[in-house]
């Protein structure tokens, strides 16, 4: 299906640009990263122009699963591990058998090379107060 391989060239793309120039995310910054990877989604399923077939093929593309995964690495703090389920009992009720199955694996695991884009999280830098030594 061309959409299917247009959306996953438009975001293997985004997610190259991001992992090739090194940028660095800070808390803030890979929340607003995976709005703005949700939001994809969020388009897909209101485009009038897609057909139902369509739209439910795109949205249940691996690559918005990888997409939103970086966007949860970017979140995790150093060491913390990745949950190995999510939480089906918000999602379960409105989806069907298949999209479950695949809603099992969390998001993180579709992400090759995952210590990578790890590095890509902005270093908090302490900042310490220097107690003035002589008097003005």
């Amino acid at each position: 299906m061309v959409t299917n391989m247009i959306l996953k060239l438009i975001c293997e793309s985004w997610l190259d640009h991001i992992y090739n120039n090194k940028i660095k995310f800070s808390h803030d910054g890979a929340i607003q990263l995976l709005f703005d990877f949700a939001q994809v989604k969020t388009w897909l399923g209101t485009c009038s122009i897609i057909t139902h077939n369509m739209r439910k093929k795109m949205i249940n593309n691996e690559i918005l699963q990888r997409c939103e995964g970086v966007g949860k690495l970017l979140l995790r703090k150093p060491g913390e591990p990745i949950k190995m389920t999510e939480n089906n009992e918000q999602r379960g009720a409105q989806e069907n058998s298949d999209s479950q199955k695949t809603e099992m694996m969390p998001p993180e695991m579709y992400v090759p090379n995952q210590e990578q884009w790890l590095e890509l999280r902005a270093i908090k830098k302490k900042t310490f107060l220097v107690p003035k030594l002589c008097c003005d």
